[in-house]
């Protein structure tokens, strides 16, 4: 569906072109337009053509990567474009920039800035940026400090990160600042279990519990967001999995089957439940009476770990939200860079 949209944009931008005298402004939404494709197509030779020698990316939580990183990531995963819409261009002599909407739901908007410059009579990517969610209705940029809280703890629950922010989810960089491997490692998951991914985005720890738990195992990958399934299940394809399972879930239902995992693993995901309790409660009913609950949470105990405050947690907050919920809080591992490991067993009444 993307590639069809996609197609149909640059036919018609195609067409424009040709009945029309190219200028500035045209020139620029054809490089943008060959910018989407080129991502589409993890087209890394295409990407770094267009994008600049001093290119930076920054992305809705004001992580940076340069040019070199940039390319790495596209080399190294394969994850789909979003076709942009409502795009607006402005030009001011060798300088250009191009805004629109990356993603849309009910629910929040995001945004995004590039910024092209014209070198040697060809127009090249210079940066591009996206902002926190904007509210539809009200068109402000989401105020975490007015966001509903935990009735226990108080703590303001985080914005959840749209499908306009997949790129981050698979930086080239989270391998030495979370050490994924080494996290599922310290777990101890047999194979054959039936595991569920809570939250799985585009599936970065998805196709790693994949390989964990063999193919007797399975897999159960879910997240709230359509757009999130969509990427997950091209890079469950791209990769050949057969024991993995997308589940669309709900803010207040993971959905998955009562009684049947082993292990449900939450990486940097709890934080953004906007309904903890239920959510918590409901997975309690997806675990076996042996099964385990396992949170990666950024720790907020340190001050250096360099995420915003509302997308940290810390074992004391955690322990005071989950226990209530039925569970009891088994142990805590800090062998991570950056994150907790806290692993919670229900509690047997």
């Amino acid at each position: 569906m993307q590639k069809r949209l996609l197609a149909v944009f640059c036919v018609v931008l195609a067409a424009n072109l040709a009945t029309a005298q190219t200028g500035p402004k045209d020139e620029v939404l054809k490089v943008e337009a060959a910018f989407n494709q080129a991502k589409l197509d993890n087209d890394v030779a295409a990407l770094d053509r267009i994008l600049a020698d001093d290119y930076i990316g920054i992305n809705q939580w004001g992580g940076k990567r340069d040019k070199r990183a940039a390319l790495e990531l596209f080399r190294t995963y394969r994850t789909a474009s979003l076709v942009p819409s409502g795009v607006s261009v402005r030009v001011s002599g060798d300088t250009a920039t191009v805004d629109g909407i990356m993603y849309e739901s009910n629910q929040w908007r995001f945004l995004f800035l590039r910024t092209y410059v014209k070198r040697q009579g060809r127009w090249q990517l210079l940066s591009m940026a996206q902002p926190f969610p904007v509210d539809p209705q009200t068109m402000r940029v989401t105020d975490q400090g007015s966001q509903p809280a935990h009735p226990v703890t108080g703590r303001p629950y985080a914005t959840v990160m749209g499908a306009g922010g997949a790129d981050w989810l698979v930086r080239p960089e989270r391998e030495h600042e979370e050490e994924p491997d080494k996290a599922l490692a310290a777990l101890r998951i047999a194979k054959g279990s039936t595991v569920a991914d809570i939250g799985a985005g585009v599936g970065y720890f998805t196709w790693r519990l994949a390989d964990v738990v063999g193919p007797k195992g399975k897999v159960y990958a879910n997240d709230i967001q359509p757009e999130m399934i969509k990427l997950l299940q091209k890079n469950i394809q791209d990769r050949s999995l057969t024991n993995v399972e997308p589940v669309l879930g709900k803010v207040d239902d993971p959905k998955l089957p009562k009684g049947a995992i082993d292990l449900a693993l939450l990486v940097d995901v709890y934080h953004e439940f906007s309904e903890p309790q239920k959510m918590l409660d409901r997975i309690r009913e997806s675990l076996k009476p042996d099964g385990r609950l396992v949170l990666l949470e950024y720790r907020k105990e340190d001050p250096k770990v360099p995420i915003r405050g509302e997308h940290k947690m810390s074992v004391a907050e955690v322990e005071a939200e989950v226990e209530p919920e039925g569970y009891k809080l088994d142990k805590v591992l800090e062998i991570l860079p950056r994150q907790h490991i806290l692993i919670f067993r229900v509690r047997v009444m």
